[in-house]
């Protein structure tokens, strides 16, 4: 009984080793050879010439892909202007004239009220001689022309430059 035992464990354990997956091909009218484990799966035109393929361990190649998480393999390259400057000195040089456009708007606001006390002080004054002129007016004229100046080299000369360079748009922008 034991020696029966014995021949059914290992005809069991032989079959099993040589059981194997049978997978079909076929080509379709465009000429793609298609794959497949599952006959249900070949389209009903294609069953009749769907042939059966031995797979052997050199044919078989498993796709490597990094798990979910892991950075790439393939090195990216960060794109350059024609001048080899990157997305960060697009983004300074876009950055330090927004904030000096911010700084002369502040200091144009600050001027701006300095003129209204200014004015108040004079009206409350009352006095027979001509209104003296606002000693800010010229500081504001002076501001708005450099405002102006700083607006067209952020909205003008600035895209202008990045587009000439060769640099992505979006490389400027807030």
């Amino acid at each position: 009984m034991r020696r029966f035992v014995l021949l059914i464990a290992a005809g069991l354990l032989l079959s099993a080793s040589s059981a194997r997956a049978e997978f079909y091909r076929w080509i379709d009218t465009s000429g793609r050879e298609h794959y497949t484990d599952d006959p249900a799966k070949i389209p009903a035109a294609y069953r009749d010439q769907a042939d059966t393929v031995g797979i052997s361990e050199r044919n078989v190649s498993e796709e490597k892909t990094p798990a979910a998480g892991n950075s790439s393999s393939v090195a990216v390259t960060a794109h350059k202007d024609k001048y080899g400057r990157g997305e960060e000195w697009w983004r300074r040089k876009a950055g330090r004239l927004r904030t000096q456009l911010l700084d002369l708007r502040s200091d144009y606001r600050t001027l701006q009220e300095q003129e209204e006390e200014w004015k108040m002080q004079q009206e409350r004054v009352i006095s027979t001689k001509k209104k003296a002129r606002s000693p800010y007016r010229k500081k504001l004229v002076t501001l708005e022309n450099k405002i102006a100046r700083v607006r067209r080299k952020l909205e003008v000369d600035l895209p202008e430059a990045a587009r000439k360079a060769d640099a992505y748009p979006g490389w400027i922008r807030e």
